[in-house]
C-alpha cells in the first residue's frame, strides 16, 4: 500500500455498510506461501458459515460461479459468532476483532448497532426494494432496548458496549497509537499470533494478538529486544511475564497492547 501523506490518515473498521470482498493477491499469497484463489474461497466459506467448524452467520453475497469470487454480509457481531447466549469465546471473537482495527492506527471506526452487538436483520428482505440485497441484513435499524442494556453486564449488549468502550478508553491514553505512526508486522511469531509495532518518541507499543482458540505463546526476549524493559499490557492492565523457557503465554483470542511500565 502507498504511504499516507503526512496531513492525512486511513479509517479503519471491522466491518461496514458494504458487503465484504476478500482482496487477496495472487502475487502476495504466492510470497507467503498460499494460493490466493484457495485463501480467498477459505475466507468467503468460513464467515458465511459453511466451512466445517465455522461460528461465523455471514451471507453470501453476489457469488460469481464462473470466478468462485463470493463476497460476504454481516454485522460484526454475526460474523464473530455472536449470538444472545453470550458465548465468552464468541464475545472474546468481538473484543479481538474491535482491538486489532483500533490498535493499527489511524481512526478507527465503529458502524451503527456493532457496539450493541446487533446480529444480522433476519427480516432485511421484508421491505420493498431491499430483497435482492442482502447487505440490508447488517444494516438494521437501532434496536432501543439493546441501548437501554448498554450498561448492563448481565447482557451481551452491555457486555458488548462496556467492553468497546474500555478500549476506546485505553487508546486514547496511549501516544504511540497516534496517526502519525505506522504498524509493521512481526514475522516468525507463532502462526496463530498476529504481531505489530509502532514506535514512536513516545516509545515502542507492541500490539499482540491471538487470532485462535488456544494458547499460543511469544517470546518476552522480542519485547526486550524492541525496547521494552518492563512489558505492561495496557488492555489487560498487568504486567507481562514469561516462565523459565523465556515465553509469555496469550490465553485464547487475547488482545495485549504492549507498552513500558516505567516509560
Amino acid at each position: 500500500m502507498p504511504a499516507t501523506p503526512t496531513t492525512g490518515t486511513w479509517i479503519t473498521y471491522v466491518r461496514c455498510h458494504d458487503d465484504i470482498g476478500w482482496a487477496i493477491d495472487d502475487r502476495d499469497a504466492a510470497e507467503v506461501g498460499l494460493s490466493g484463489y484457495d485463501h480467498r474461497r477459505f475466507l468467503a466459506d468460513w464467515y458465511a458459515g459453511d466451512f466445517p467448524g465455522s461460528w461465523s452467520q455471514g451471507l453470501v453475497f453476489q457469488h460469481n460461479p464462473v470466478s468462485g469470487d463470493k463476497r460476504i454480509s454481516g454485522t460484526a457481531a454475526a460474523l464473530n459468532g455472536v449470538d444472545g447466549t453470550g458465548d465468552d469465546a464468541a464475545l472474546a471473537r468481538m473484543f479481538l476483532s474491535h482491538a486489532i482495527v483500533a490498535g493499527w492506527g489511524g481512526v478507527p471506526v465503529i458502524w451503527s448497532g456493532d457496539e450493541l452487538a446487533q446480529p444480522n436483520d433476519p427480516h432485511w428482505a421484508d421491505e420493498p426494494g431491499h430483497e435482492d440485497d442482502n447487505r440490508w441484513a447488517h444494516r438494521p435499524r437501532l434496536d432501543p432496548d439493546r441501548v437501554a442494556d448498554r450498561t448492563d453486564l448481565r447482557t451481551v449488549a452491555g457486555r458488548v458496549f462496556q467492553g468497546l468502550a474500555h478500549v476506546a478508553r485505553v487508546r486514547a491514553t496511549l501516544p504511540q497509537l497516534h496517526a502519525s505512526a505506522s504498524s509493521r508486522v512481526l514475522t516468525d511469531t507463532d502462526d496463530g499470533v498476529l504481531a505489530a509495532v509502532r514506535t514512536t518518541a513516545s516509545g515502542p507499543l507492541v500490539a499482540l494478538y491471538n487470532v485462535t482458540g488456544e494458547r499460543r505463546p511469544f517470546p518476552i526476549g522480542r519485547l526486550y529486544d524492541l525496547g521494552l524493559a518492563t512489558p505492561y499490557d495496557a488492555l489487560g492492565g498487568h504486567e507481562v511475564t514469561a516462565g523459565a523457557d523465556g515465553l509469555v503465554w496469550l490465553p485464547a483470542y487475547a488482545a495485549w497492547w504492549v507498552v513500558d511500565a516505567d516509560a
